[in-house]
């Protein structure tokens, strides 16, 4: 991460901290855990009142707008990403690439990975949260590319492109409740939903 590589425990916090750097990760592809956020690589303590504006671009790995991997205590909240956010493998978020809770946030930037999402490109689960942002990849949704851990009272304002395409999860095996998508512009190549790609 641009701030912090890494953060331990539920006695350590990340608050009200901005990145505008670009960050680039050269991971070898034969390495699958990049783990890359314009705040912190990998989290397993809170962030919160954070702001990303830098792209965070890699080979593979996890990439996130705030967070590459979350996991533990690492929850976040109020935090917004307006950068770039790219993998050409695995799992790219607006917020966070994979693994954290996340609620309050904002994503405002591009997002592109094989599971790509507006806010977490897999897991979560995700409260409260607003995607404005482009997504684009194999397995997409505005909020979450796939998760088995929920989502509510999410919002999509993005568009989205890509093989398996849903207006809020590209892939879906948890419960979605009081969640809307107003995208104006979805395109698939082979499964796409309203709300849920599958």
């Amino acid at each position: 991460g641009e701030i912090l590589r890494q953060t331990e425990g539920s006695y350590d916090s990340v608050t009200y901290c901005s990145n505008s750097g670009n960050i680039t990760s050269k991971s070898p592809e034969l390495y699958n855990d990049a783990r890359v956020g314009g705040i912190a690589g990998l989290s397993n303590a809170p962030v919160a009142y954070s702001q990303n504006t830098g792209a965070v671009s890699g080979d593979v790995g996890m990439m996130g707008g705030i967070v590459g991997t979350g996991g533990g205590y690492g929850d976040i909240a109020y935090c917004e990403n307006s950068g770039d956010i790219s993998t050409k493998k695995l799992y790219a978020g607006g917020i966070a690439g994979y693994g954290s809770k996340v609620r309050n946030s904002v994503n405002k930037g591009r997002v592109e990975g094989i599971f790509a999402g507006g806010i977490i490109g897999n897991a979560g689960p995700v409260t409260l949260c607003i995607n404005e942002g482009f997504v684009k990849g194999q397995v997409v949704g505005v909020i979450s590319g796939m998760t088995d851990r929920g989502l509510s009272q999410v919002v999509n304002r993005g568009t989205l492109e890509g093989d398996t395409v849903g207006g809020i999860c590209g892939r879906n095996l948890g419960a979605i409740s009081s969640s809307y998508s107003y995208a104006s512009k979805v395109t698939a190549k082979d499964v796409v939903g309203g709300v849920v790609g599958y």
